[in-house]
């Protein structure tokens, strides 16, 4: 009758050479991650407000040029001033999207510094209005004239 035998055998062993290299680097990759600032939350600014000086509500959208990815600031409704805190930075300039519920949507771009200098005041452009009384769109029905989100 055959007899088994147990031997222990150390972690070296059971992972491999090659398999304690890879944890090794992958440490050495989360740490050097960590040091970075890689895995810090994305920075964000204080505040921004919208202002509308127009009969329509309008929703406003940001993105850094260059990507895809476009984050919500906030809707304003006519004629009023909303205020929206800690809003996701876009780095050093940014893509605007206007839109009017039934419109068609209006972009433009602004610097950080432009938006900086502006007091991070961004105004809904005529130019989404223009675009809004050319398709027929319905004037918004009255909203308070300011709040804050």
């Amino acid at each position: 009758m055959p007899v088994l035998t147990a031997r222990q055998t150390s972690t070296d062993e059971r992972i491999g050479a090659g398999g304690v290299i890879t944890l090794l680097i992958a440490a050495a990759l989360l740490v050097l991650a960590l040091w970075s600032g890689l895995l810090s939350p994305p920075a964000h600014v204080a505040r921004v407000s919208l202002q509308n000086p127009y009969d329509w509500s309008a929703s406003v959208e940001a993105r850094k040029v260059g990507t895809d990815d476009w984050t919500p600031i906030g809707t304003v409704g006519p004629r009023m001033t909303r205020e929206y805190t800690q809003v996701l930075d876009h780095g050093s300039d940014w893509n605007l999207r206007f839109h009017i519920p039934g419109g068609p949507d209006v972009t433009s771009a602004v610097s950080r510094r432009q938006l900086a200098h502006d007091g991070w005041t961004v105004v809904v452009p005529s130019s989404l209005v223009s675009a809004a009384r050319a398709a027929k769109v319905p004037q918004s029905t009255a909203e308070p004239t300011s709040a804050s989100g």
